[in-house]
């Protein structure tokens, strides 16, 4: 029981940071999606459902996510190695098979998995 205790006040900090990060999401434009969707990745592999019972509130958010990881996540930009870009992504599809979520996510853990699998690292340099 005291673990429990113990790992409520970092739940309650990590449904904090979502719904900020959420609120910056929604309110995006060019610039803050490109910083919001690493921060969002880094949510979802640290605690899918958190981030899921966000998403869950506005599906067209979660559709624009999926289409926003490849340009903002996966994408050398400004001149990431190609071959960091792709272990990132290899490494993040292992990290959400790995997790359970709960059943009312299960789509939506699916399709960020599908997403990931599907990408192709761009090199722009």
């Amino acid at each position: 029981m005291a673990c429990k205790e113990s790992e409520q006040p970092h739940k309650v900090a990590e449904e904090e940071k979502m719904k900020e990060l959420m609120g910056e999401w929604q309110r995006r434009d060019g610039a803050s999606r490109d910083w919001t969707m690493p921060r969002l990745l880094d949510m979802v592999l640290k605690g899918p459902n958190t981030f899921y019972a966000e998403m869950v509130k506005d599906s067209a958010s979660f559709a624009d996510f999926l289409e926003a990881l490849e340009p903002t996540c996966f994408t050398n930009w400004i001149d990431t190695a190609v071959s960091h870009l792709e272990t990132k992504r290899v490494e993040a599809v292992k990290t959400l098979e790995s997790q359970s979520v709960q059943p009312q996510y299960e789509y939506m853990h699916q399709c960020l998995i599908d997403t990931l699998r599907a990408i192709r690292v761009s090199h722009l340099f």
